[in-house]
C-alpha cells in the first residue's frame, strides 16, 4: 500500500497567518494618527493637549496666493503635514502653548521657516510671503480685520466657517500722546512708499533708533471694542528689525517683530479697557543705524 501523499493549501493558510499580520500592521500604522491614539489611551499627553485653530494664506513677495504650498508643522509630537489649496488657503490645528515650528516649501521658491505661539500672539489669521531670504513676510491679524474683498475664499473643499466674516463698522476714539520723552517727534506724512514692493499711504511717521525708542500712551475716548494698528518699514530702510510691544491697561497683548519691507497690521480687543500704550525698539538695540517707521493707517 502506497504512503498517502498530504497536499499543503497555501491559501488557506497564506489567509490564517496573513489576516493578524496585517490587523497588527494596521494598528501600528494608526497608532501613529492623533484622533487613533487618543480614542485608545485617553491619558497620553497629545491627548490632553489644547489646540486651536489657525488659517493661513499664501502669498507670493508680490502679493499673488500661491496653491499646493505644503507645510510642515512641528510642535511637541510628530511632524504634520497639509497643503495650501487654490486660493493658498490652509486650516492648521496647533497647540494652543510653546513655540510650533512651520516649515512651507513650493517649487520655485526657497524654502520658509517660522514659528508661531499663540500664547504671544493670538491672531487666527496670518498671510505668509515668501521671500528671496526664506524669511517669510507675516502680517498676523484676527479674522474681523480682513475684509472679504481681500482675502480669498476657501476652496469648497474648506470648511464654510474659514471664511474670514465681514468686519463691523469702528468707531472706536482715542487720544494718544508721545511718552518718549527724548525729542523724537512724529510727522505728517503724505508721500508713497513701497512695503514688500506694495504702495503704501502712510499717514505719519518717526524715527527710531537704539538710542531714541518710542512710547505711545493712548487713552480710550470712545470704545468700540477694537482699535486697528498698521505700521511698517519701507523696502530701502536703514533699519533691519524692529520690536513692538502693546499693553492694554497694563497688561502686554502683543510683542511682536517686523523687518525691512514688513508690516503689521493688528486689530486689537479693548473691550472694557480704559487705554493702550505702544512702545517701539530697534533690534538689536545695539545696532546703529537710524531709520523711520511708518503709520500705515489713513488719517482719521
Amino acid at each position: 500500500m502506497s504512503p498517502t501523499t498530504r497536499t499543503i493549501n497555501y491559501t488557506k493558510w497564506g489567509f490564517i497567518l496573513g489576516t493578524p499580520i496585517a490587523f497588527f500592521a494596521f494598528v501600528a500604522t494608526a497608532a501613529t494618527v492623533p484622533e487613533f491614539r487618543c480614542s485608545i489611551d485617553k491619558t497620553a499627553a497629545l491627548c490632553s493637549e489644547q489646540r486651536q485653530n489657525i488659517e493661513l494664506y499664501t502669498q507670493s513677495e508680490a502679493g499673488e496666493y500661491l496653491a499646493d504650498v505644503k507645510i510642515i508643522f512641528t510642535a511637541k509630537g510628530p511632524p504634520e503635514t497639509q497643503y495650501t489649496d487654490n486660493n493658498g488657503y490652509v486650516k492648521l490645528r496647533i497647540p494652543t502653548k510653546g513655540d510650533v515650528r512651520v516649515n512651507l516649501s513650493k517649487v520655485g521658491y526657497p524654502t520658509q521657516n517660522f514659528t508661531i505661539n499663540l500664547e504671544n500672539d493670538q491672531s487666527i489669521t496670518r498671510i505668509i510671503r515668501f521671500t528671496k531670504s526664506g524669511q517669510p513676510i507675516i502680517e498676523a491679524s484676527s479674522p474681523t480685520s480682513q475684509s472679504p474683498s481681500s482675502l480669498p475664499s476657501p476652496s469648497s473643499s474648506s470648511s464654510p466657517s474659514s471664511v474670514p466674516p465681514t468686519p463691523t463698522a469702528t468707531t472706536t476714539e482715542v487720544k494718544c500722546e508721545d511718552v518718549s520723552r527724548n525729542g523724537n517727534n512724529d510727522y505728517d506724512y503724505d508721500n508713497l512708499i513701497s512695503v514688500a514692493k506694495r504702495t503704501e499711504q502712510p499717514s505719519s511717521y518717526f524715527q527710531l533708533s537704539a538710542s531714541r525708542p518710542k512710547s505711545f500712551a493712548c487713552k480710550i475716548i470712545n470704545n468700540s471694542g477694537e482699535i486697528k494698528l498698521a505700521y511698517g518699514l519701507p523696502d530701502n530702510s536703514n533699519l533691519t528689525r524692529v520690536s513692538v510691544k502693546i499693553y492694554v491697561d497694563g497688561i502686554i497683548r502683543k510683542d511682536l517683530v517686523f523687518g525691512r519691507g514688513q508690516a503689521i497690521r493688528e486689530s486689537l480687543d479693548i473691550k472694557g479697557a480704559s487705554g493702550y500704550t505702544i512702545n517701539f525698539e530697534v533690534v538689536p538695540k545695539n545696532a546703529e543705524f537710524s531709520g523711520d517707521v511708518y503709520n500705515l493707517l489713513p488719517k482719521p
